[in-house]
């Protein structure tokens, strides 16, 4: 509930301060009065964008503050999640500045906080009811909300949410782990084989590699539709000199290559389990199924107590009376 709102250098507005009764309260005036601008400060609140636009005096920073009383709105959760301090008294303090740079600054009960906390909040502590505001009336999010706040479901409704968080918590955590399970697995072995295939590579530079370049070179010039019969025989004639040399180096490389290659499958052999990161992932996928069961369970019984709320709601004489059911 909104108790109170101050408002300082925003539009027309130098400094007004507004106390509202716990009861009905009703704003009225004519066109150009001010309402509107009321409504535009309440929007600073919850989130809306920031614009030096407003400011009354440019020299001076805006402020928009407002007290309300959310003790029976169960926002305590929302809190924790954001590192925001919860009155146990249930008194909520947001404060929106805009400085003359355009920088803008939000604040509940004194801790600074983002815009999309704001926006978060201000959803749940307050509805502007504007035009075509009604089509909220078929979301499905909107009318599972209204149920909420009518219902019995408050601690269910807390338990399902921090089930929830438990819950993609660790399936974060399962997903870093079995990466850095993998890394930690690879990384020796990965160090290992990539010594080995410098030497290869170093070992094939004037042997494997040259009889490839070649014979590639060879295949192209044969091609060359721009070169004649005679040019084409010289060229091919002297990379095939050059080829018979590289291909003796080839020759003469090859044990080493041999050696190193199979230093590699052994060790491969002796280090690399191939069994451990399969346990690893069974490991990770078993906790993940856990959490899986655990948040299915607390999510149909957070529907069995909609469903509770729902047909508590529709047997209500007030609304009956007033034929929304």
């Amino acid at each position: 509930m909104l108790k109170s709102l101050h408002i300082e250098n925003y539009a027309l507005i130098d400094k007004s301060d507004i106390d509202f009764n716990s009861g009905f309260v009703a704003i009225t005036g004519e066109t150009g009065a001010g309402k509107s601008i009321m409504l535009g400060a309440l929007s600073l609140l919850l989130g809306q964008r920031a614009d030096t636009k407003a400011l009354y005096d440019h020299g001076r920073k805006c402020v928009v503050e407002a007290v309300f009383d959310i003790k029976k709105l169960n926002l305590k959760t929302l809190f924790d999640e954001n590192d925001v301090d919860y009155a146990d008294d249930g008194t909520l303090i947001i404060r929106r500045e805009i400085l003359p740079n355009g920088k803008s600054r939000g604040f509940a009960t004194d801790t600074p906080v983002a815009v999309t906390f704001l926006k978060e909040l201000g959803s749940s502590i307050i509805d502007i009811h504007s035009q075509h505001a009604t089509l909220l009336l078929g979301d499905s999010g909107f009318q599972t909300s209204v149920l909420d706040s009518i219902g019995d479901g408050g601690k269910l409704l807390d338990d399902y949410r921090a089930t929830y968080r438990e819950y993609t918590s660790l399936k974060r955590q399962l997903e870093r782990m079995t990466a850095e399970e993998e890394q930690n697995l690879l990384h020796p072995i990965d160090a290992y084989v990539s010594g080995i295939q410098e030497k290869i590579n170093e070992l094939r530079k004037d042997g494997t590699d040259q009889v490839i370049a070649l014979n590639n070179h060879i295949a192209v010039v044969r091609e060359n539709a721009n070169l004649t019969k005679a040019e084409k025989q010289s060229i091919i004639l002297e990379n095939k000199k050059t080829l018979a040399e590289a291909k003796k180096i080839e020759l003469q490389k090859k044990p080493e290559v041999d050696q190193l290659i199979g230093q590699a499958v052994k060790y491969l052999d002796e280090h690399y389990d191939k069994e451990y990161y399969s346990k690893v992932a069974a490991s990770c996928e078993a906790e993940a199924a856990a959490e899986d069961a655990r948040y299915a369970k607390e999510l149909e019984e957070l529907k069995a107590q909609h469903q509770k709320d729902f047909q508590k709601a529709a047997s209500s004489a007030e609304l009956k009376e007033e034929k929304y059911v």
